[in-house]
């Protein structure tokens, strides 16, 4: 077919999701397949589509027709490599469609916490009747530092539950649902006013490691810390040393340096941190919502 535009799909998709992608043009040839399946296809295709955890460097010289890599997920961090960028290749994501996902599972563990849900659980399992006094979300503080897509879906449900918003970002914007904005350079003006501090922050040169001892040791020492964002953000030596010395209360991290996280990592067994899988944006709807935003860019 002349003009053909070969779609290798790197992720399991339902036929319907495969049909929309088909749909877009009567040129397009769609191939789905796992990582390890690919190989009989690189040379063939014209846009990859694949997560930005991905390094495809050892496939690049086997794509010579490749002209587009769309990636599902909205960090690049392996993807956007050296040797991709030096192709001069577009490399697009999908951002924008992990705020409600996100913004959920950020309150359903705030609430857990605050709540004692945790706390009420072990006690059933042993069996235990005893009322631990529990506090409210209302009227606490919490900094959302990055308010992208996330950011803003976490003020919004901030304020529903009556929390004052705050938030710090590179530029001034007017913000529906944030109490008080706060610029890059002002954000250690905000961190001790904040009860709660999600990290929403993509991963960047100027990012990493930016939360490390002297930014702990601004935070209240009754705050709580979420990071939804990149493990690489935070240093986990200074939050260990955060944790145990009082200096903060609690951290609910969803991403890690190294994932999946290690057995011998000494955050599994600290009573102060709430670990999940790296699985705060997945819900049966992500992937339909990725592959609405690489049809519109098909």
């Amino acid at each position: 077919m002349e003009n053909k535009i070969s779609v290798l799909f790197l992720n399991p998709l339902k036929v319907n999701l495969q049909e929309s992608i088909t749909n877009v043009s009567p040129h397009i040839k769609l191939t789905v397949v796992k990582p390890e399946e690919a190989e009989p296809y690189l040379a063939d295709a014209t846009v990859l589509v694949t997560w930005g955890q991905m390094n495809i460097d050892e496939w690049l010289p086997k794509m010579g027709k490749l002209k587009w890599i769309h990636a599902l997920s909205a960090g690049v961090d392996q993807l956007l490599s050296p040797a991709v960028i030096d192709t001069k290749i577009p490399v697009t994501n999908s951002k924008g469609i992990h705020g409600i996902p996100i913004s959920e599972y950020i309150f359903a563990n705030l609430l857990a916490f605050y709540r004692n849900l945790f706390v009420l659980e072990a006690q059933q399992k042993e069996k235990i009747w005893k009322r631990p006094m529990s506090e409210e979300l209302f009227d606490k503080t919490i900094g959302i530092i990055g308010l992208g897509a996330i950011g803003r879906e976490v003020a919004k449900r901030a304020k529903a539950f009556g929390l004052e918003v705050f938030a710090c970002k590179k530029t001034a914007t007017d913000e529906l649902f944030i109490d008080k904005l706060f610029l890059e350079s002002q954000m250690d003006e905000m961190l001790p006013q904040c009860d709660i501090v999600v990290l929403a922050l993509p991963l960047t040169p100027e990012t990493e490691r930016s939360f490390a001892k002297e930014r702990f040791q601004l935070m209240k020492n009754d705050s709580c810390l979420v990071n939804i964002s990149r493990g690489q953000i935070i240093c986990d030596a200074d939050l260990i040393e955060a944790l145990e010395s009082g200096e903060i209360r609690h951290a609910f991290l969803d991403v890690f340096e190294e994932e999946p996280l290690p057995e011998s990592s000494p955050l599994w067994t600290m009573p102060q941190i709430t670990i999940t899988p790296h699985i705060a944006a997945l819900t049966p709807h992500y992937m339909d919502r990725a592959v609405q935003v690489f049809t519109t860019n098909l």
